[in-house]
């Protein structure tokens, strides 16, 4: 089943994307003062201790929309290995910060394999007005700044220019830019140590920062520069080292050696994951679930979601508080076949669920390709629940499983070259449903295939009854081992990032 179950796979790399963006926080640079002369720096960056990219950032003093600012010009490239392909990934940014370090204005671009997405942002007073284009029209979507909200730059410097001592405490928001949308970090100073890398000894502040991601500590010399930064994720970590521009740009580069200076305590054998990045972020179970593909009702204790918003109860999903931990979830999904007869006809007026019919980041369903495409498929069909099983059917057959994409994309640009993994597919699914008047949400969660659950992507259109469709699978049937984290828009997918790594799935009951 190694086949059918590895083109599934996105959110690997889609967390990738977001990990080195909110790891960006690692590397405020404590007190530091607007730059007279441009100020460059190098990192490398390490997926358990192997080398995977680098990242270089500029710091210039400049104007911006005539006043007085700082141009800030990021470049990441990122290689990484899913299920034996090689999946590369370059993205620029370019952000101005006024001389207090608050944002004004950022670009990102980021792309992968011919495919590209761009994102610009620009900081107005109690909002971000961001603009997507991927491939196909830009669409635009509003972030509100909380009220008395502190912003920081994701690529710039989260303490704004400030000295910073241990025990000083501060909560920050940043804009992620694949998810559009503010994500806190309460970050804490937690003490000044004695660290050495690469044999030269240092003089550093321990910052940490607890992000919807993961908990990030980076060591920064008293001088606001990065000697280091970690995430940890269970037992893996992505990792983040100063390092001159030559060996940052050397692929085979080991990473540096690091060492907090009178750290005691003995050392465990380092483990070591797989390689894969899509294997290593995978979630096994305590005992096997047979036939996946035909599993009912399943009842699993998830343990790790520390985020709300990632338990997800409704009809098909029951999630309850379990009384082992604070942060496990029971579980019980239960998988049933949709009667075609209950289905609502066209035109849907339900008002709850005319949200689900609209345009939005990556859903671009009023491109004339995609309308034409939705009108086609659906024919003079006006049974809602049929014209889904022939979008999800449609999809199925002229997608082509693709790794090497490692870039969200709209629907559009997805219609144009019919390759791409789960997300693809249920990004593909969701535009051209909403174009055909069929309310649909994209789901982020996990699914089991191969003996563990990876992480996975599909789609629930409202058809009288929310009803999961998933246009990866040869079957109609979406099976009770997808465990959902998340549903929306696509922007909203991207939320499962928070628990890559973090989780343990229990299996208690199986039918």
């Amino acid at each position: 089943m190694r086949t059918s179950a590895s083109h599934r796979l996105s959110f690997p790399r889609v967390f990738l994307s977001l990990a080195i963006s909110a790891a960006s926080l690692l590397g405020c640079r404590a007190g530091a003062a607007p730059a007279e002369t441009a100020k460059e720096s190098w990192t490398g960056l390490y997926f358990s201790g192997k080398k995977i990219g680098y990242t270089s950032t500029i710091t210039e003093s400049t104007t911006f929309r005539g006043r007085p600012a700082l141009k800030v010009t990021s470049a990441s490239k990122t290689r990484i290995e899913l299920f034996g392909n090689n999946v590369a990934q370059d993205t620029t940014s370019v952000t101005y910060v006024d001389p207090s370090y608050k944002p004004l204005y950022q670009e990102y671009a980021i792309a992968s394999n011919g495919s590209a997405v761009k994102i610009k942002a620009d900081y107005q007073p109690g909002k971000i007005v961001c603009t997507v284009n991927s491939g196909g029209t830009p669409v635009q979507k509003e972030v509100p700044i909380p009220p008395g909200a502190n912003i920081a730059v994701d690529s710039s410097d989260v303490v704004q220019g400030q000295k910073i001592s241990p025990g000083q405490k501060m909560t920050l928001y940043f804009l992620e830019p694949l998810s559009i949308s503010l994500l806190k970090a309460d970050i804490t100073v937690q003490a000044e140590e004695q660290v050495m890398l690469e044999g030269v000894k240092y003089q550093a502040l321990r910052v940490v920062a607890a992000t919807p991601m993961g908990v990030m500590t980076s060591w920064e010399t008293t001088t606001g520069d990065l000697l280091k930064g970690d995430m940890a994720l269970g037992p893996i970590s992505l990792s983040m080292y100063r390092e001159s521009k030559v060996t940052a740009q050397n692929t085979g580069s080991a990473a540096p050696r690091f060492a907090v200076i009178g750290a005691g305590g003995a050392t465990k054998a380092a483990y070591v994951p797989p390689k894969d990045f899509a294997l290593a972020t995978s979630v096994t179970t305590d005992r096997p679930i047979e036939n996946p593909r035909s599993v009912r009702s399943l009842t699993v204790a998830v343990a790790g979601v520390e985020d709300p918003r990632l338990i997800v109860s409704d009809k098909r999903q029951r999630a309850t508080a379990s009384g082992d931990s604070e942060h496990t979830v029971n579980m019980r999904i239960t998988a049933e076949m949709f009667d075609p007869a209950r289905a609502a006809t066209l035109p849907i007026t339900k008002p709850s669920v005319q949200a689900q019919l609209k345009g939005a980041p990556y859903l671009e369903i009023d491109d004339p390709q995609i309308r034409a495409l939705a009108a086609d498929i659906k024919g003079d069909e006006t049974n809602s629940y049929k014209i889904a099983v022939k979008i999800r059917d449609w999809v199925h057959a002229h997608m082509t499983p693709d790794y090497s994409i490692g870039v969200p994309r709209s629907c559009a640009e997805i219609n144009g070259k019919r390759r791409g993994v789960c997300r693809d597919y249920a990004t593909l699914y969701a535009g051209i449903a909403r174009a055909a008047g069929i309310p649909t949400r994209v789901c982020g969660g996990i699914v089991y295939a191969d003996g563990r659950f990876f992480y996975h992507a599909w789609a629930e259109s409202w058809v009288g009854d929310w009803v999961a469709f998933d246009p990866t699978l040869k079957a109609d049937f979406v099976d009770a081992t997808h465990i959902k984290f998340a549903q929306g828009d696509i922007t909203d997918m991207f939320r499962v990032a928070g628990v890559v790594g973090h989780i343990k799935v229990k299996v208690l009951a199986v039918d």
